[in-house]
């Protein structure tokens, strides 16, 4: 005790002092962490949400839904069968001029955007023959390989607008051009928005190898969005 007076002394505290600062170091040691804010007392480890997923894991379940052979289909995406694919994809549509996510080539030319029908109708009923044109060989199609319009879209999983385009003008364009053998349409990636749309660009086409591309690339889309 005597010793501890001297210290107080020496530093210019009084006994009160002392008393205050023990008074707080208890007041903080004691109060409980408040609901919704981490705990970040010495020694806390935060750990993600049990019900949170991977993207890995998100990919798989759509695979299971899917009712794929989900260990080919594991095996086809931890070997990054389709990476060099879908680089491939991304770097011709920026050699072709395309910015932004989606855009459509038609016949050869570009049209930017999740337009609307009468947009399609007006470029298809031109006639018009445009200077583009896309390395469409071995990529999965819709419609008839001999329709005389060719629709190519460039498209990102995450892209909000991409997922409108699907939803909304591609089943307008099908019901009226390709499901009736006027055009052909294909899709090949562009990836914009990072290594989560790679990955499922990569995994559509790995679903692909079972034969459903086209319905892993529907569900694609709701995986996640960036904007």
């Amino acid at each position: 005790m005597q010793k501890t007076l001297v210290f107080l002394k020496q530093n210019g505290l009084s006994i009160f002092s002392l008393l205050a600062i023990i008074g707080v170091i208890v007041w903080v040691a004691s109060r409980p962490v408040q609901p919704g804010r981490p705990d970040i007392s010495p020694g806390s480890v935060p750990t993600a949400s049990p019900a949170s997923k991977s993207i890995n894991d998100q990919l798989v379940a759509v695979a299971e839904s899917l009712d794929l052979n989900t260990e080919t289909f594991t095996a086809c995406l931890t070997s990054r069968k389709y990476k060099g694919l879908v680089e491939t994809s991304t770097e011709e549509g920026r050699d072709l001029g395309i910015q932004g996510t989606p855009s459509s080539i038609i016949n050869g030319t570009l049209l930017v955007g999740a337009l609307p029908l009468t947009e399609f109708d007006k470029q298809l009923a031109s006639g018009e023959k445009g200077p583009l044109q896309p390395d469409i060989p071995g990529f999965s199609f819709l419609g008839k390989e001999s329709a005389p319009h060719l629709i190519v879209e460039y498209g990102d999983y995450r892209c909000g607008y991409c997922k409108k385009f699907h939803d909304e003008i591609l089943t307008q364009l099908q019901e009226k051009y390709i499901d009736t053998g006027k055009a052909r349409f294909v899709f090949k990636d562009m990836v914009i928005f990072g290594e989560e749309s790679q990955m499922i660009a990569e995994a559509a086409r790995c679903a692909g190898d079972q034969g459903k591309f086209w319905e892993y690339h529907a569900k694609g889309f709701s995986l996640t969005s960036a904007d």
